[in-house]
């Protein structure tokens, strides 16, 4: 008799998803100073993003994944078949009917990095987070500039309603969040939980909690810097910095 299929482990990542305007200047500008930038770039970003990605890449081959093309769920089949590990990405971006294009470019970009987007939602009226940054060329130091805008949509309130259906195409938009914490963290039950602090941080120890409930490790990337209360630390079974 042939043995159960083996079953791919899955990573949820529940965080932040910005898109990243970025100068390039000779010096940071002084006090009222205006000036010309060397060079200019708008990339994909945010901390949950970023990790979700990364995730993504480490779970296939490197061929595999060079050539990952994004489908409805963001992993194609043949991909699919390949990695060692399926990526799921929990989080909100920018209303396209409220004239926000920056979501697609995010949602594309997490599709075609392998990323399951079926967990990233769109909150009628809201903006994708934006981060404003300014790179000193001769030292490499930056100053940033965040607006988590959809973001801080994610209260835990919001986590309570629960809609059947989810964000088809990289114009969907949804008046609420379309994801539970509950049922994120249980139908499937994830292998692994990442989070990090560009959400709100209720919003995470909420998620904490329903980790613990539901018996799912949890990765907390403290960052950037606030304030946490003892829970935080005993609730995530590691943590890291950047």
């Amino acid at each position: 008799m042939a043995g159960a299929a083996k079953r791919t482990p899955t990573i949820t990542v529940l965080g932040s998803l910005n898109i990243d305007l970025v100068s390039y200047v000779s010096h940071h500008p002084l006090p009222g100073e205006t000036m010309t930038s060397n060079r200019f770039s708008v990339s994909p970003g945010g901390k949950g993003a970023n990790q979700a990605v990364a995730c993504a890449k480490l779970s296939r081959p490197r061929s595999s994944a060079s050539n990952t093309t994004g489908t409805g769920t963001g992993t194609d089949r043949h991909a699919a078949s390949q990695e060692t590990a399926h990526v799921r990405m929990v989080g909100a971006v920018g209303d396209a009917s409220a004239g926000d294009g920056y979501g697609d470019l995010l949602v594309t970009n997490l599709r075609s990095q392998g990323v399951d987007t079926s967990g990233v939602v769109r909150p009628a009226g809201q903006k994708t987070g934006i981060a404003i940054i300014v790179v000193d060329e001769p030292t490499g130091q930056n100053r940033i500039i965040l607006s988590p805008e959809a973001n801080h949509f994610l209260q835990p309130g919001h986590f309570d309603d629960i809609s059947s259906s989810s964000p088809s195409s990289p114009s969907s938009s949804s008046s609420s969040i379309v994801v539970s914490l509950s049922k994120e963290l249980s139908t499937p039950r994830p292998d692994l939980l990442i989070m990090q602090l560009e959400i709100p941080v209720p919003t995470v120890l909420r998620a904490l909690r329903a980790a613990r409930d539901g018996g799912v490790p949890v990765l907390l990337n403290p960052a950037p810097a606030v304030p946490l209360p003892a829970e935080a630390s005993s609730r995530a079974g590691c943590g890291t910095s950047s």
